[in-house]
């Protein structure tokens, strides 16, 4: 018997307590300091004479038979193919990478403009492939750019067609956008099956204006915002992200207060995520603002309790502990956390 390489153990944020979790065995516990010191004198194979506690660790996983866990881990992992299999196909349509912001972290500014112009026949072959490719399955599409939603009569009758389409396919369809158009848009977006939109806000007008900002530089926020009224207004469920670095970090209450204030967090068509600004491509030349998925977690936990009101507009996942606490019990191994070519598509 040895002890679990699935075993995670650690002490429990500003308490006395540890916990132990086994996603193998869907096993969790927290523990008192004294249960806890039995655990570690398992995990370093310091002798035991507790036979009871002995008997519950291996009941539960925590202590484990090597070759049967093995056999464990296979069953649970061809189960898991199994239901990727049935799982729900993103596809991803980019018209575009033109962008008419500037944000102080892109990171497709570098892209090479691509070839060619969007075109009807193209929407119409993009279909035409779904169709073929991923028939019997599960599926929504994306529309994702730079950025799909730009103010011009051309792009707005590409959108339109786009949507007739996904409607005649009988698919939802999300939009990854800025946020800046999106009054412009409306009227195409309420005629579609639309799931959500995701729209980024860094914070306050302050804070966000200084980090997305247009190619001109003029800021963005207040046309950001009317455009979330008018997508709750017309029952198209927003998705806010905000990016989070060291620099906007401590704005995250006052954000929360004006959504608050607002009335979105009250709509059955609003729900928020954080976005961890991190490494990628070109756009950090220092990493000095960057938080860790750790650090991060700890410094939003921090906020949370000295501003409750944080939490009527994000709750935090916390990796399984949101999982855990809504549905008391732990959500099934994930044996492998990259979508690509799996559940997404970019086509």
């Amino acid at each position: 018997m040895y002890f679990s390489k699935h075993n995670i153990f650690s002490k429990i944020k500003d308490s006395d307590d540890f916990f132990i979790v086994n996603l193998l065995t869907g096993n969790a516990d927290i523990l008192t300091p004294d249960y806890a010191d039995k655990i570690l004198k398992v995990k370093n194979n310091e002798e035991m004479i507790d036979d009871q506690f002995i008997g519950e660790l291996k009941e539960k996983g925590y202590l484990a038979d090597e070759k049967e866990e093995g056999k464990l881990y296979k069953s649970k992992y061809l189960d898991f193919l199994d239901n990727r299999d049935d799982d729900e196909i993103q596809l991803f349509f980019v018209p575009n990478y033109s962008c008419n912001f500037a944000c102080s972290y892109c990171y497709q500014d570098e892209y090479a403009p691509t070839k060619g112009l969007l075109s009807n026949e193209i929407i119409d072959s993009f279909f035409d492939y779904v169709e073929k490719e991923f028939a019997g399955k599960r599926k929504y599409i994306t529309i994702f750019g730079g950025e799909p939603l730009l103010n011009s009569p051309r792009q707005k009758e590409l959108v339109d067609y786009f949507i007739s389409k996904a409607n005649a396919a009988q698919l939802d369809v999300c939009i990854v956008t800025n946020g800046y158009t999106l009054v412009e848009y409306m009227d195409s977006l309420k005629h579609g099956n639309m799931r959500e939109v995701q729209i980024t806000l860094d914070g306050t007008a302050k804070f966000h204006d200084s980090r997305r900002f247009l190619k001109g530089g003029s800021g963005t926020f207040d046309r950001i915002v009317e455009g979330v009224d008018a997508c709750i207004a017309n029952q198209i469920t927003v998705n806010l992200r905000m990016v989070i670095d060291k620099e906007n970090i401590d704005n995250l209450p006052e954000l929360a207060q004006f959504a608050i204030d607002k009335g979105w967090t009250s709509s059955a068509y609003f729900k928020t995520q954080i976005g961890r600004n991190y490494e990628l491509h070109h756009c950090q030349s220092s990493g000095d603002k960057l938080f860790s998925r750790i650090s991060l977690f700890e410094k939003i936990y921090d906020l949370t309790k000295r501003y409750p009101h944080i939490l009527e507009f994000y709750k935090p996942a916390y990796s399984i502990s949101k999982f855990l606490s809504e549905n008391g019990s732990l959500p099934d191994p994930l044996f492998d956390a990259c979508p690509a070519c799996k559940t997404e598509w970019g086509l």
